[in-house]
């Protein structure tokens, strides 16, 4: 199987150990995103979550694609 993962971080550009997004392809280095260790269960990049209540709810396909479509439709805070 392919993996669609990037191979370098979003953050610094470099290879390595990477934390991969759930919900794309992005890919990160813990400690680009100040984390001291990989988080339990599923992990979605910062540009997949409410930046209001920080969860994720993908929509409209169970791939990523340029025509996905990311809500949060338990967030309390939007509008």
């Amino acid at each position: 199987a392919i993996d669609p993962s990037d191979d370098l971080c979003r953050v610094c550009g470099e290879g390595g150990e990477l934390l991969c997004c759930e919900s794309c392809p992005s890919t990160f280095h813990l400690s680009c995103l100040g984390l001291d260790k990989v988080p339990e269960g599923d992990w979605h990049c910062p540009a997949c979550r409410c930046h209001l209540c920080d969860q994720s709810h993908f929509a409209t396909s169970e791939e990523f694609c340029d025509n996905t479509v990311l809500y949060c439709d338990q967030c309390d805070r939007e509008f």
